[in-house]
């Protein structure tokens, strides 16, 4: 799996391919795409997570090789692993149905069906590992004490509360989703891509999960 984009789409990528992982074989995500990113980090390190995060090569590597793509996939050499790439946002089975030979993915998996039978094993890899300051140790003693809300507002480009009103950010999805009270509000965006983007983008349904509240 190729990790690419912020600290959101760092969890969803490694999301599907945690759930794709039990299903039978062996994973691993390659961060090279940061080297080179001024903005961006791989910030998966600060969690509890079992799957293996190394460097790797970059797509250009197999996608851009001499040797014909219908050779690569015949032999599916680990050298050529074959690519498969989302191709729209929104539940897609074909991607979640374990390959059966070396696969290198690239996508942004946004939606919790291809990982919510796995909630509870989520819950312990996304836990923090990275100590607490005593500032931020002290701002969580704060949120625990009351009925804490949080308020994500995304104005460019949480755990610890027991409601959310989330922005169109996946930064703020994961914060919702991850709360394990029973009686959880969420209120979410009716829309969360811009209409102007073409069909690729009008699933939101796929992401919200049914129980959250949509304004």
């Amino acid at each position: 799996m190729r990790l690419f984009g912020g600290l959101g789409n760092q969890l969803f990528q490694y999301a599907f391919l945690f759930a794709l992982s039990r299903q039978g074989g062996k994973a691993r995500l390659e961060a090279s795409s940061y080297e080179h990113d001024d903005k961006r980090v791989c910030e998966l390190h600060h969690f509890r997570v079992s799957l293996p995060i190394e460097g790797g090569p970059p797509p250009w590597a197999f996608r851009k090789s001499r040797i014909p793509a219908c050779l690569r996939s015949l032999f599916a050499a680990p050298k050529y692993p074959h690519f498969r790439e989302e191709k729209r946002h929104g539940f897609d089975p074909g991607l979640a149905a374990p390959p059966r030979r070396h696969t290198y993915f690239k996508g942004y998996f946004q939606t919790e069906q291809y990982f919510l039978h796995c909630r509870e094993q989520l819950c312990r890899e996304f836990r923090l590992k990275t100590p607490l300051t005593p500032e931020n140790a002290r701002i969580l003693e704060d949120i625990r004490s009351c009925c804490s809300i949080s308020l994500h507002i995304r104005r460019t480009d949480y755990l610890s509360c027991r409601h959310h009103i989330i922005a169109n950010s996946t930064f703020s999805w994961w914060a919702a989703w991850l709360n394990e009270h029973a009686e959880k509000i969420v209120i979410a965006p009716r829309i969360w891509f811009n209409r102007e983007e073409g069909d690729r983008y009008h699933t939101d349904d796929a992401l919200i999960p049914g129980s959250w509240l949509r304004i």
